[in-house]
């Protein structure tokens, strides 16, 4: 379903290219409430709802909506399930995937055996260890706690790591990829989504925290939502262009960018990009 780009100035050129197609297709989608489609990650016909996850303005929030009528996979979600898909060995694959609380976990889980969830719980957490948690949305049940920065896996045991919409709001988010690259056989795949403004050569540093745990903040504060934090989580990164070459100098060899255009299937946002990276 994604076509991946190694080149960034190839994948910056794609999305604009679909620039007035976006436009005209979310104007269609803003009047909306629900449009039929085929889920890629059900791999059948469905109904996909519209609005989900708040809205920008008069328009609706695309890239956390088309939530699938079956699989219950929102648009993001199901992009971070099928570049997954597409790139694990095979059903018995060890994979990390960096939720727990959520559809796209269990259904990924289901999928693929082997795979272990976990949720940042808080620093005075012990890494790899399951404690009885209840988030904002969900009964209490056992979370294992892994800190992106620090994870508990041991070196080179992993077939495959993704998370999804992480790593900008992880201060140090160079050892959260140097982390990622550790855990990961040679060979194998990171899969994640974050915020991507291709159009920033650089990436824009939001703040900073402090030691008495307040913030410095460098450009307006932005909260995105969380499902272990009713007030939202703090996002320090809006990230540019050269979060390729972060990749690439935290030790894996081929990064690309995934792009998914198909609003028959429920993928219509240009600007929810895959990153793959591999090491």
């Amino acid at each position: 379903m994604l076509n991946w780009f190694a080149d960034a100035s190839e994948y910056v050129a794609a999305v604009n290219d679909l620039r007035s197609t976006v436009i005209a297709d979310e104007d269609s989608l803003a009047k909306s409430t629900s449009v039929q489609g085929w889920c890629a990650w059900c791999d059948r016909a469905t109904i996909f709802s519209v609005s989900e996850g708040g809205a920008f303005s008069d328009r609706p929030n695309l890239r956390e909506g088309m939530r699938c009528a079956h699989c219950r996979l929102t648009n993001r979600q199901r992009l971070v399930g099928c570049a997954v898909a597409e790139n694990v060995p095979g059903r018995e694959a060890r994979i990390a995937l960096l939720e727990q609380t959520s559809r796209l976990y269990r259904s990924v889980k289901k999928r693929y055996p082997n795979t272990m969830g976990s949720e940042f719980l808080g620093p005075d957490k012990q890494h790899g260890k399951a404690y009885v948690w209840r988030s904002s949305t969900f009964r209490p049940r056992y979370t294992r706690h892994e800190d992106i920065t620090q994870l508990s896996y041991a070196s080179n045991s992993l077939d495959l790591i993704a998370h999804s919409d992480v790593m900008e709001h992880v201060y140090d988010y160079r050892a959260a990829l140097r982390e990622c690259s550790r855990v990961l056989a040679p060979g194998s795949t990171l899969v994640f989504t974050v915020p991507f403004f291709h159009e920033n050569a650089t990436s824009l540093l939001r703040g900073k925290p402090n030691s008495d745990g307040s913030l410095t903040h460098f450009a307006p504060p932005e909260y995105h939502g969380d499902g272990l934090n009713r007030t939202g989580i703090y996002t320090f990164h809006s990230f540019g262009l050269d979060l390729i070459d972060e990749l690439r100098a935290a030790g894996f060899t081929h990064v690309s960018i995934g792009l998914c255009y198909a609003p028959s299937y429920g993928f219509v946002s240009a600007n929810t990009a895959v990153f793959r990276a591999i090491k």
